[in-house]
């Protein structure tokens, strides 16, 4: 059973090749993506709207960077959300009597970091490519949106629960 317990990991540790994925790419490839990606989100979102060449390239341009850093936060939030709930299934089926989730909050979080961080030593070695403390900062507050994000569905469920408690 503990066993099959550690499997709860794996959409987290496949979650963290994906990273590493687009980690490996040089530098030419993944700004080409992260510009393709953007210039998407430009068309969506100006759909109707008629620009010069010049306009549409300064808005892309323009977009381009925060497109990016979201990409970012997504990534990592989502790395904290498939770290914490097997922390959560693995604490609950083997009936720890762990009171805090500030722990799991903390370990997850911590965990965010040090991926963030050795993904960013990794980027150095790829050409064209610079690992940023800025990054890791942008890959931490993703990780933290994460747990927020968990937090508050945590805040709801105890809400039901007590409400039916009191039923």
């Amino acid at each position: 059973m503990k066993k099959l317990l550690y499997l709860t990991f794996l959409p987290a540790i496949f979650w963290m090749m994906f990273i590493f994925g687009f980690s490996k790419d040089d530098g030419n490839t993944s700004s080409s993506l992260s510009l393709t990606i953007t210039q998407k989100i430009v068309d969506i979102i100006e759909y109707n709207r008629e620009y010069t060449e010049d306009e549409y390239n300064a808005l892309v341009e323009k977009l381009h960077t925060p497109v990016r850093k979201a990409a970012h936060m997504a990534e990592y939030a989502m790395l904290a959300i498939l770290i914490y709930i097997p922390f959560m299934i693995n604490v609950y089926v083997q009936n720890i009597r762990i009171r805090k989730r500030k722990q799991i909050f903390l370990v997850t979080f911590i965990i965010c970091v040090i991926y963030s961080i050795t993904d960013e030593i990794h980027q150095l070695f790829v050409p064209g490519r610079t690992g940023k403390a800025s990054d890791v900062l942008v890959d931490s507050i993703g990780g933290l949106c994460g747990l927020l994000f968990l937090l508050c569905i945590h805040k709801l469920a105890d809400r039901k629960v007590v409400r039916k408690g009191k039923k």
